[in-house]
């Protein structure tokens, strides 16, 4: 499994099997984006809505102090902001 950052540079990598999902859940990149912000910031709901399901967490932040909510609120992503 592979985390990209938005700019396609592979910084987080985990190998082996994993049994538990909530550590990829909230896996950040050097950035501090999350697989939630990820799905915000590319407007996939359906995806957002499954992390949100999933129990991810979405109190975490990007290094430039961004959350889900915010970056949801300034992209204007209706569908993203109803679901969070």
């Amino acid at each position: 499994f592979f985390f990209q950052a938005e700019d396609g540079i592979r910084d987080y990598k985990v190998t082996g099997v994993q049994t538990c999902a909530l550590p990829i859940l909230n896996v950040q990149t050097i950035g501090g984006e999350t697989p939630a912000i990820k799905a915000v910031m590319f407007c996939k709901p359906d995806s957002l809505a499954a992390l949100v399901t999933a129990g991810a967490n979405l109190a975490l932040s990007t290094v430039e102090g961004e959350t889900v909510f915010t970056i949801a609120e300034r992209m204007q992503h209706t569908l993203t902001i109803e679901i969070l």
